[in-house]
């Protein structure tokens, strides 16, 4: 039996003691207890165990291809940790999390007994413990900005225009689009730094030099200036790292990098592949782009095919001086909006297609009466209150079609 799904049993009895009746429900890594609701509340706690090796890791998108650096240090842990969700009437209430098997059994015991949630976080005060601290900080905020806490690490990201912070505990990255530019690890002034990033829209080295524990990324000072320059600025760092899973497609890269045509586009890794883009950051856009893997003869696989170095240049460069997408800082979102502006258009429709960031994403938005139509590539998905419909579509003309219909059906 896995260590989760033990802890999982475990809980179960423990709450049986106190006349709990709960489930376990799970497989392979994923273990949950679902505990029986009392009149309209509920409870379900997800199990998670640790150990050092795993904890010790660094999750999430690859920083080489965020082309960021700083970033706090994992804090390497063994040993169980619960994430409990509060719920009433199917509605999310609130959250936690804590490695104490008892915490948990007293917020159960307490939850159902119909504690309110102000009573509840004085008794076991690991429910919404990072939620309230964020909300804390965003009190104290310019007003003027737009703030949300990004779950599932209770980030509070801060918005204004084309830049953002993001503040977990004491520590703050500061972002222009989805690219970190700099972080501090404790900040003791919150509300100024993020001020002087958004509000006096401070360059990164005024930054650096008024705001107290502010540190650069490689190349940040650059990305004001020329975000192509600064990409490849970043992908030559990593070729010089022995280590990068692109070493092996050094000489190609470094030839590559002479090129004109070829400078003005992005690229990231899959694996040991390097893949161009015309977009900075995902979701990215890269349709039809080369993708480029090494062969242990020496030569360049560029889309299945093996090239020698000269020919895998030419075929690389051919393909991106006649690509239909001219190279942007920014992701698929960005690249939708104006053809989505135009579509609507074209039908006479009033309705005005927005960028939306939430956290480090973008969203495409329409929004009209109170309901609201996000726009990927390929789909749109219908929002109206909890209800959510997906569409596909096959240009954006029909993506504004459906999105018309949907919102006259309403009117």
């Amino acid at each position: 039996m896995r260590e989760n799904e033990a802890i999982a049993h475990a809980l179960v009895a423990q709450l049986a003691t106190l006349g709990l009746a709960a489930l376990v429900d799970g497989s392979g890594v994923h273990w949950s207890v679902e505990v029986a609701p009392v009149a309209t509340r509920g409870l379900t706690v997800h199990c998670f165990w640790y150990e050092c090796e795993v904890g010790a890791l660094i999750l999430g998108v690859n920083p080489a291809n965020q082309r960021s650096q700083l970033r706090g240090a994992p804090q390497p842990y063994e040993g169980p940790e619960y994430d409990v969700i509060l719920h009433a009437d199917g509605t999310r209430i609130a959250y936690g999390r804590t490695r104490s098997e008892a915490e948990v059994v007293a917020c159960a015991r307490a939850w159902l007994a119909a504690a309110s949630l102000d009573q509840l976080v004085r008794e076991v005060p690991f429910i919404d413990r990072r939620p309230r601290a964020m909300r804390a900080i965003a009190a104290r905020l310019d007003p003027s900005l737009r703030w949300d806490v990004v779950d599932p690490a209770c980030e509070l990201w801060v918005y204004g225009g084309d830049r953002s912070c993001m503040i977990l505990d004491d520590s703050c990255s500061f972002f222009i689009g989805q690219a970190q530019v700099a972080r501090a690890a404790a900040l003791v002034d919150m509300p100024g730094a993020v001020a002087a990033w958004l509000s006096a829209r401070m360059d990164v080295r005024e930054l650096a030099a008024e705001v107290e524990g502010v540190e650069l990324e490689h190349h940040a000072e650059v990305l004001e200036q020329d975000p192509a320059r600064w990409h490849w600025l970043h992908l030559m760092d990593r070729i010089a790292n022995p280590h990068d899973v692109l070493v092996p497609l050094r000489p190609l890269i470094e030839t590559l990098a002479t090129r004109a045509v070829v400078k003005t586009f992005y690229s990231f890794s899959s694996l040991n592949r390097l893949c161009f883009s015309a977009s900075s950051h995902f979701p990215w856009v890269n349709d039809h782009l080369p993708v480029v893997s090494p062969s242990p003869e020496g030569v360049f696989v560029v889309d299945g095919v093996p090239y020698a170095l000269p020919r895998a240049v030419d075929r690389i460069e051919r393909t991106l001086n006649t690509y239909p997408v001219q190279p942007f800082f920014g992701s698929e979102p960005h690249h939708l909006l104006p053809q989505l502006v135009d579509a609507l258009a074209k039908q006479g429709a009033p309705l005005r297609p927005a960028l939306v960031q939430r956290g480090a994403w973008y969203r495409l938005e329409v929004e009209h009466g109170g309901r609201r139509c996000d726009v990927s590539a390929g789909q749109v998905v219908f929002i109206d209150g909890d209800v959510r419909r997906t569409a596909t579509w096959s240009s954006l003309d029909h993506a504004a079609d459906l999105i018309l219909r949907y919102f006259e059906s309403s009117s």
